[in-house]
């Protein structure tokens, strides 16, 4: 009988490393992802809590000049998160190819279809945004996610609280509203799951936003990699050898400018 439990458990952990595997195959992995655009740069990355995760990152070009950048975070953990997680990424880019830069619409759609059948009544917290390339302009739309850390050359990262909606695929027929604010040429976007600022250390002290800005502050010049390695350096300085809970999911997107 030790034998055979111990046959199911292998068998278990090694379809588990494949779906893993299968997984991180849905989100994108090559960085720099666009080395012919030199309008911006961008980096991102997720380290699910357990083998596979909830949370993904998205980005990708909804026409030359525009490009869709997203962060989700999807309820629960592991297997029924991960499945859940390739609907809605797949649901969210479809609508946002038909809708464009109509941020509200393309969410809204999302929203009916991934509702549709869902006895479990999972659910997705969403942040949208499209940016014009051309101009710096982000048309964004926020449903039930993080705030956005936005940085300047003259401020550094501070939060940016625009507007905010329900989550994403529990209820059909929610509406959302848009918002938008724009980049200029230097300016860095910084959006993350809530597993960066709840991750804990041994006596359940969180590491919370104010800590995560003060790392994303410590080099604003630094690549977009790089800062984001700072705030991950940050967090496992804080937590030390306590377990990971959640999944944590960055992205770090540093708009350029037009090409002249």
């Amino acid at each position: 009988m030790d034998e055979l439990l111990q046959q199911q458990s292998e068998r278990i952990l090694t379809e588990l490393k494949q779906a893993a595997k299968i997984q991180a195959s849905f989100l994108p992995r090559k960085f720099p992802p666009f080395p012919d655009r030199n309008e911006f740069e961008l980096f991102a990355s997720m380290v699910p809590a357990k083998n596979v995760g909830g949370d993904f990152y998205d980005f990708f070009f909804v026409d030359k000049d525009h490009l869709a950048l997203v962060m989700a975070d999807v309820s629960g953990k592991g297997i029924p998160a991960a499945m859940f997680m390739v609907m809605a990424k797949t649901q969210l880019r479809q609508c946002v190819f038909s809708y464009k830069t109509d941020v509200a619409r393309s969410m809204e759609e999302a929203n009916t279809e991934l509702s549709k059948d869902n006895d479990e009544m999972m659910f997705v917290t969403l942040w949208l945004g499209v940016v014009d390339l051309t101009t710096g302009h982000v048309d964004y739309v926020n449903a039930g996610h993080e705030y956005p850390v936005i940085c300047s050359s003259q401020e550094g990262f501070k939060v940016f609280e625009g507007i905010h909606g329900p989550f994403a695929a529990a209820v059909g027929g929610t509406k959302y509203t848009a918002g938008s604010f724009e980049l200029a040429p230097g300016d860095i976007l910084f959006q993350y799951t809530d597993g960066i600022t709840e991750a804990t250390d041994a006596d359940e002290n969180m590491f919370r936003e104010e800590r995560m800005i003060e790392a994303l502050n410590k080099d604003i010049t630094a690549s977009a990699e790089d800062i984001d390695a700072a705030v991950r350096s940050s967090v496992a300085d804080f937590v030390k050898d306590a377990p990971q809970f959640d999944d944590m999911t960055t992205l770090v997107f540093r708009y350029k400018g037009a090409v002249q």
